[in-house]
């Protein structure tokens, strides 16, 4: 008892730990913070969900493929579940699923032909033909369909057969005149007939099963099949049933009485699926859902008019849940996700949280919150009338501002939060203007009208004000990018006056301007299209002004196309430029001409030699960590985690070797606050959990946690409140180290174990923290109990 309470006097006063949000979700009663220390170098997937693709029953659950993701809906709860590269997928863009009968099976097909096999919660994996160099760029899997053994894969170059028994790749059917590659939509087997058909973009084929299918002499046209493309093929009431398209319509044929006819009550709009169930032939098209009886009239039919559908309705696939007890219809939806129609006049909707859509082009994260501009530029920096909006998540919830736009604005390209009120937020609008947010309500348009002149017009185009780069500095002041004007740096002061700046000959108004730097030393960096960078001191008006471009004595730049930069910790600008990675050591040398101020490759050691960081690849994005560490983006190779001085890549994630959506990074931010550093990629965000956090300049409410370590817990000790980069060592109560380490920025992580790579004894164990000089220092206690 004594020890005990000796012990508990030690333990305390610990300070309480602050709340600390955990983006990714977690189940049961874990305390967010300690969710947050587990979740250290976890991934977590921000994709949209609404574009419903695909629907199929699979387990008692239903499964609905978004364009890079599953989802499923457990039919006991009707609860919704992601399934997506985070939980083993092995691909994205997922264009074909269906389940295999009896085996208990979900094949997923991929738009590059990769093939993944679910078997409960497990997937695995039939990458051959992705990886074969054959029919390169034609391995989309259009459909998938099962005949006792044999797995048929439809694609872009012909049919592809599955082996169930031993799970590999066994025969390529190439189906087209002299042998050919034939676009393949959709195969069905008619065992009764003895026949194999298949709707081509050349009609409707068909071969004897009895034939060796793997000669094209076997294919033949089916006779008298009416012109135009087969997109869907079935049998129904003993009918072989066809989806044709023709001359911009597409229309249902039957074969009937030796002949081919449309089918009566045909809807209008494209027909994308045809389903035989036992309430009837179920077809889904552009607009409706629609069951037809034996006679084809309608039996059910679920569209726009229907009670409670949304006017944006418009369905890709359905099935009919035979297993219900009013034959629920479920349909994935292009708005919507998944649509479930139950006592034929109820609807329900599923669908995960996420997004509106899976464009990124800029983003801004901090405090536990993240804004995304969807927006963008063509390659000439002109604008793509983009109607997406800009959107942004907290605490799991997103909100969508497109209703507060104005209805005439589009183009939304950047989203920047005053540093001194996180409840003003600004997003410009290219073309548009500068649109302000208030405890996320509209507030105004700023414009040529309302800023005395300070935001101009595109020449000869009044109402043309293309805005981009948002930047707050220190003091709260807002810098922008205004293109193709006289003067194109803009700021908006914390006091709310507008002002703008000239480069002099630098810049006319024919230059293009985009991003805007803001530095800790009072300098503006201004990225332009195809001549570098423009650098402005803002000390006046008219003010210092230089350019940095390629060749020594000009700024030494790889390239003028400069794509995007970063200040660090220590006052280096890191410009990331389409050949290559160069950093800026010393900017305050820019107007001083007695003093170089060219910027310099980073190099790495290689093999025993020097070699440029990262060559000459183009650099998309460029963002720093809490430990000033850098997070490179790139066009083509994915991410890069790269030491703080440049030399040490740490980390290449890329879609092949970790959930990275795809190796074309379009932004990266980075939440200070939680370590959390989201990647803006073509197809859409995904976060990774950095144990990097903002240090301070004093020790700051210094806490471990968790505290005590009880002895079910296995994840990491964070310390927090450091001061930037702070050493620390644990001792135990007798004053023995038995772990040192330095902080991440502001936060340190200990596994619990000593040097030895052994978990320590049960005790109290003190962390004893200081910065570089010893001139600051702090002690918080841990207790581990085993």
């Amino acid at each position: 008892m004594r020890y005990n309470y000796f012990l508990h006097f030690l333990m305390a006063p610990f300070p309480k730990h602050s709340f600390v949000f955990c983006w990714m979700v977690i189940l049961g009663s874990i305390p967010p913070l300690q969710a947050q220390i587990n979740n250290l170098g976890l991934w977590t997937d921000y994709l949209p969900y609404n574009e419903g693709r695909k629907v199929v029953v699979y387990q008692n659950r239903i499964y609905v493929a978004v364009p890079d993701a599953l989802f499923y809906v457990d039919k006991e709860d009707f609860s919704v579940h992601k399934f997506g590269k985070l939980q083993g997928l092995n691909d994205n863009n997922i264009t074909a699923i269906n389940t295999i009968p009896g085996r208990g099976l979900l094949f997923v097909g991929y738009n590059n032909g990769n093939l993944d096999i679910i078997d409960g919660n497990n997937v695995s994996n039939l990458g051959d033909l992705r990886r074969s160099p054959q029919f390169s760029g034609r391995k989309r899997i259009n459909h998938i369909e099962t005949v006792g053994n044999t797995v048929y894969l439809s694609t872009d170059f012909g049919i592809q057969t599955v082996d169930l028994t031993r799970m590999f790749f066994r025969e390529t059917y190439i189906i087209g005149p002299g042998a050919t590659e034939l676009e393949v939509f959709q195969t069905y087997v008619d065992t009764d007939a003895g026949f194999i058909y298949a709707a081509t973009a050349s009609g409707l084929m068909r071969a004897p099963l009895s034939s060796q299918l793997i000669f094209f002499q076997n294919w033949t046209p089916v006779n008298n099949f009416p012109p135009g493309i087969c997109q869907a093929i079935t049998k129904f009431n003993n009918e072989i049933v066809a989806i044709v398209a023709s001359n911009g319509n597409s229309n249902i044929y039957r074969f009937t009485n030796g002949t081919w006819q449309p089918i009566p009550n045909q809807n209008f709009g494209d027909k994308k699926q045809l389903t035989p169930t036992h309430i009837g032939l179920l077809v889904t098209s552009s607009f409706n859902v629609t069951v037809y009886d034996t006679a084809y009239n309608f039996a059910r039919n679920l569209s726009v008019g229907f009670p409670f559908m949304p006017a944006t309705f418009s369905p890709n696939a359905a099935f009919v849940d035979p297993n219900t007890e009013f034959d629920d219809i479920y349909i994935a939806d292009n708005f919507s996700g998944l649509i479930r129609n139950w006592n034929e006049t109820n609807l329900d909707f599923f669908k995960p949280g996420g997004p509106s859509t899976n464009n990124v082009f800029a983003m801004e994260a901090g405090n536990q919150k993240l804004y995304v501009a969807p927006g963008g530029v063509d390659d000439v920096w002109s604008n793509l009338f983009n109607n997406d909006g800009f959107f942004s998540l907290q605490n799991l919830d997103w909100q969508d501002f497109r209703s507060q736009i104005p209805e005439d604005v589009r183009d939304i390209v950047d989203v920047a939060v005053n540093p001194l009120d996180s409840s003003q937020v600004f997003a410009a609008a290219y073309g548009y203007g500068i649109l302000e947010f208030k405890d996320g309500q509209f507030v105004r348009l700023w414009n040529g009208s309302n800023t005395n002149g300070a935001i101009q017009s595109v020449a000869g185009a009044n109402d043309n004000f293309r805005l981009d780069g948002l930047s707050f500095d220190a003091e709260g002041n807002l810098w922008m990018g205004n293109s193709l004007t006289p003067f194109p740096l803009v700021v908006r002061r914390a006091n709310g006056d507008w002002e703008n700046f000239g480069f002099g000959s630098l810049a006319t108004t024919t230059t293009g301007v985009r991003k805007v730097l803001a530095t800790a030393s009072g300098l503006k960096f201004v990225q332009t299209r195809e001549n570098g960078l423009l650098v402005h001191s803002t000390d006046s008006r008219t003010g210092q002004v230089a350019a940095l471009r390629t060749g020594a004595g000009s700024g030494n730049l790889p390239s003028n196309s400069v794509l995007d930069f970063a200040e660090d910790q220590n006052g280096e600008v890191w410009i990331g430029t389409s050949s290559g990675l160069v950093i800026l050591f010393t900017p305050e040398n820019i107007f001083n001409p007695s003093r170089n101020s060219d910027a310099q490759p980073a190099l790495i050691l290689v093999d025993g030699q020097y070699e440029r960081l990262l060559g000459s690849e183009a650099i998309t994005a460029v963002a720093i960590d809490g430990a000033n560490k850098k997070w490179v983006g790139t066009r083509n190779s994915g991410v890069f985690y790269i030491s703080a001085d440049g030399a040490q890549i740490i980390y290449n994630f890329t879609e092949q070797n970790s959930p990275l959506l795809s190796n074309a990074i379009n932004a990266i931010t980075i939440d200070q606050s939680s370590g959390e550093v989201f990647f803006g990629t073509e197809r859409g965000i995904v976060s990774f959990r950095g144990a990097a956090t903002a240090g301070n300049s004093n020790f700051t409410n210094v806490y471990a946690y968790p505290n005590p370590v009880r002895p079910d817990y296995e994840g990491p000790i964070a310390i927090r409140g450091l001061v930037t980069n702070a050493q620390v060592k644990i001792t135990d109560i007798a004053g023995n180290i038995v772990f040192e380490t330095r902080a991440e920025g502001g936060q340190a992580i200990w596994n619990g174990n000593n040097f030895s790579g052994r978990k320590v004894a049960s005790g109290v164990y003190l962390a004893l923290l200081t910065n570089d000089d010893g001139s600051l220092t702090e002690v918080t206690k841990i207790l581990i109990v085993r």
